[in-house]
């Protein structure tokens, strides 16, 4: 990963086998994504904005996830 982004590019990121903690924030339309308390990418997004849902999605990377909350801001 090479420092923070500010679109929606896709960024290089190789998690190996060890464990990592991911967070994203949303609000409004900015969305910020954290992986081990590192900044990595923060990206503005107008598609969802009357969204209800959350989830997760990975392109060619398995996820296995132990732990999953949301909380407000």
């Amino acid at each position: 990963v090479t420092g923070v982004q500010t679109c929606a590019l896709p960024i290089s990121f190789d998690p190996g086998t060890s464990v990592h903690l991911y967070r994203v924030e949303a609000k409004d339309n900015t969305i910020k994504l954290f992986i081990d308390g590192n900044l990595i990418l923060t990206m503005t997004d107008n598609r969802y904005l009357t969204g209800s849902e959350v989830g997760l999605w990975s392109n060619d990377v398995q996820l296995q996830v132990s732990s999953f909350k949301v909380m407000a801001l």
